[in-house]
């Protein structure tokens, strides 16, 4: 589940940043069409009144102007005085914009000027609409300016809202990837505990096998040995009987050859001497002397009740041999059974935790390619913002000084406008 969510969400990543690169890609084109149109235009601008200053220069020359008092004549009196009176007018309204250096009305106040040249009936129709076309121009840069004032407000506060947010969400995947990490480190570190553990179990299981084939050796020969002193002993009994007490005598059913006796009887006598030392030395001291010579019964009484003795702390030994096998068996299977059972478990265990840190890992490879994805879009965020900043600083920093100079400008022009149609304006 958790792979598909990360598939989502790293494709839903990559589609806002196909977005985002797409977007800035088109705003990038229109910033640069629009600045190399503006960049046009001023320099077709600074071109245009350029050379209109350059030809005011020469018509505003010392000799120029002698030329033309010349060749005009002397105008009459009160023609002079009435063109003089309104050129001077609107031709100062308009001067007074000098301070923001504003060629295109420092020429349009030089067309006024040279506009009447001591002529009568002076058409100002045509200054007029350089006027209407002037005051239109400065409310349509103004126009310009405020919008591209909210248009750059807009972007910034946009721009700067992303920004966090895509700082947000690249702190939150690096702090993902932190856990998960953490989270890979204590499953590896579990993961090899139970395998050591594991280890431990076996290495356990086979010292507690080899202990339980010792012990199982051990039981077996003491049984066989003890079986084989009991036989002997029978058969000595047996032999003592067929002189002292004929009718309890039992006869061999399989004849054995002295030698086979002499070496089974060496073997066994030896546990049997061993046996009656420690556990049978006190009945012998305490046994009667046997006279031979006497009555066969009486005189076997004592050696048969040794034999017996005997025998029967060998068939004991025997018994207890078979519940100390009984007992180690039933402990080693009980061992068995508790390392199997945790065995099992604890390779549950580990399959889990493998899986869960497979897991984790594949989540951790998509986290990192997340990163990858927003690091790149704050990248792209950052580069759109320095562009802004690029387009918007001059604009938003000047803004006030260059709507109060256009206002300045306009007014100025409807002044001067208002004098050229006739109204009596007081400068």
């Amino acid at each position: 589940m958790s792979i598909v969510q990360n598939e989502g969400a790293a494709k839903d990543a990559t589609r806002d940043l196909e977005d985002s690169q797409k977007f800035l890609a088109n705003l990038a084109v229109t910033c640069k069409e629009k600045k190399a149109e503006y960049e046009e235009r001023v320099n077709l601008r600074n071109e245009e009144v350029a050379a209109i200053s350059e030809a005011i220069s020469v018509l505003n020359d010392d000799d120029a102007l002698d030329v033309f008092k010349s060749s005009l004549g002397k105008p009459k009196a009160s023609f002079l005085q009435l063109g003089n009176n309104k050129q001077t007018k609107a031709a100062g309204l308009i001067k007074k914009l000098g301070a923001f250096k504003n060629t295109a009305l420092n020429l349009l106040a030089h067309t006024i000027t040279q506009k009447l040249g001591g002529k009568s009936g002076v058409d100002f129709s045509s200054v007029v609409k350089m006027i209407d076309d002037m005051v239109s121009l400065l409310k349509k840069e103004q126009i310009d300016d405020e919008s591209h004032k909210d248009y750059c407000e807009a972007e910034f506060d946009s721009s700067e809202d992303e920004q966090k947010e895509t700082e947000r969400a690249l702190a939150s995947v690096e702090s993902s990837i932190s856990e998960i990490k953490s989270e890979i480190e204590d499953l590896s570190s579990k993961i090899a505990a139970l395998v050591a553990e594991n280890a431990a179990l076996d290495k356990s299981v086979a010292e507690a096998t080899e202990q339980r084939k010792e012990e199982h050796s051990d039981y077996t020969s003491k049984v066989q040995l003890n079986e084989a002193a009991i036989a002997l002993i029978f058969k000595a009994k047996n032999r003592l009987q067929k002189f002292y007490n004929p009718d309890q005598h039992v006869a061999a059913e399989k004849v054995v050859t002295e030698e086979e006796t002499m070496h089974s009887f060496k073997v066994s006598f030896l546990q049997m001497k061993k046996i009656a030392v420690h556990n049978a030395a006190p009945s012998l001291e305490a046994a009667p002397e046997v006279e031979f010579g006497g009555a066969k019964t009486q005189k076997s009484n004592s050696v048969m009740a040794l034999m017996d003795m005997i025998s029967k702390e060998l068939e004991t030994e025997i018994q207890e041999a078979e519940h100390n096998e009984k007992t180690a068996q039933k402990e080693y299977a009980e061992l068995l059974a508790d390392a199997q059972e945790s065995k099992a478990a604890n390779t549950k265990a580990i399959i889990d935790k493998t899986k869960s840190k497979a897991d984790l890992e594949t989540k951790n490879e998509d986290e990192k390619t997340s990163r990858i994805v927003t690091s790149d879009k704050l990248s792209n965020v950052k580069g759109y913002i320095a562009d802004l900043h690029q387009s918007c600083d001059f604009v938003m920093a000047n803004f006030e000084v260059r709507r109060e100079a256009r206002t300045s400008e306009m007014e100025s022009l409807q002044n001067a406008k208002a004098v050229l149609s006739g109204s009596d304006f007081s400068l």
